[in-house]
């Protein structure tokens, strides 16, 4: 993935990490009935580390943004499935978006620029 629509409302709301991930989520939701997605697949397709990645599905799950059911009791050996509420898609597809590029680590000024607040130069 090369491009992300990021809904400028969850600016309002979450830290721009939390809204790139949430924001994934979304596009995923859009194309697939279910949503199955490792740490590490969040990590490498938006180039944030494992820890972040970690911390914003803790958030987001926290408060009510999408809930992460286990295929069986055992969190480390089981498959993650996440549910964005209804509530968030009805949020933000009524709302402008912005395009940010998603390049490699170290090298992205743009996804830079976004993470610390300056969505103008995005």
């Amino acid at each position: 993935m090369k491009y992300l629509n990021i809904p400028l409302i969850l600016l309002q709301y979450l830290k721009p990490s939390d809204a790139l991930v949430l924001s994934q989520l979304v596009f995923l939701k859009k194309r697939y009935e279910k949503i199955f997605v490792s740490n590490k697949w969040l990590s490498d397709t938006l180039h944030l580390s494992e820890k972040t990645i970690k911390r914003a599905i803790k958030y987001l799950s926290d408060n009510n943004y999408i809930t992460c059911y286990y295929d069986n009791q055992d969190k480390i050996k089981s498959k993650r499935f996440i549910f964005v509420s209804k509530t968030v898609l009805s949020m933000v597809s009524n709302y402008t978006t912005k395009t940010v590029k998603i390049i490699r680590k170290g090298k992205s000024n743009v996804l830079k620029a976004f993470l610390n607040g300056n969505y103008e130069s995005c």
